[in-house]
């Protein structure tokens, strides 16, 4: 069974990835087995007016061929193959970053100083001891959801099957009976490895 992970996108590039404008996804780590499923998580956008309908935390109209707001809702909103992986190195010279490749600028939609500024490149450029590793995450198979789904659909791995009793997340519940707390509360940084708890029905 393919594993999957949370991954956690802020709307602009929600927005590019949904729009098939953004095929990679620029990351300091990565899981170690490709392939696996990567569910897109929107992140908040602290209450900020839609742009291209002045709606406030309200917006959430996907029209067809995925064009449509996004707002920064707080949910997740697609998924994707990642099927590639590849480690670069952000070695940096005086001329600015090595940057990975030329995907980085192009199919990532990040310009050579977003990229800098992710990996902590100083402004006044002094790149003589800077060194970075990335990783890029190929997107593939791209499906944005019709209705977006919460966090609450998805769970951390469970490592214990059937050891509950010894596991740190379990707790018991006013009847007795276990209550296995693993469902996902507050998205990742960055990315976590999760469960779909829809896909046990």
């Amino acid at each position: 069974m393919m594993k999957s992970v949370l991954i956690a996108i802020r709307p602009q590039w929600v927005e590019k990835i949904a729009r098939g404008e953004k095929t990679i996804e620029v990351r300091k780590s990565a899981p170690q087995e490709v392939p696996f499923k990567a569910y897109i998580y929107e992140s908040r956008n602290g209450g900020h007016r839609c742009k291209h309908c002045n709606e406030k935390d309200s917006c959430y109209s996907y029209a067809p061929k995925n064009v449509g707001c996004y707002n920064g809702r707080g949910k997740v909103i697609g998924e994707f193959i990642c099927d590639r992986i590849e480690m670069v190195n952000a070695k940096c010279s005086d001329y600015g970053i090595d940057l990975f490749y030329h995907d980085c600028l192009t199919n990532g939609c990040l310009t050579e100083r977003e990229i800098e500024k992710y990996f902590n490149v100083p402004e006044d450029r002094d790149l003589r001891a800077m060194k970075g590793n990335g990783y890029v995450w190929n997107i593939s198979d791209l499906k944005i959801y019709d209705k977006p789904r919460e966090l609450s659909e998805f769970s951390r791995p469970c490592s214990y099957s059937g050891l509950c009793f010894s596991c740190k997340r379990t707790s018991f519940k006013k009847d007795g009976n276990l209550l296995c707390n693993t469902k996902i509360t507050r998205p990742p940084q960055s990315w976590m490895h999760v469960e779909d708890l829809g896909e046990e029905e």
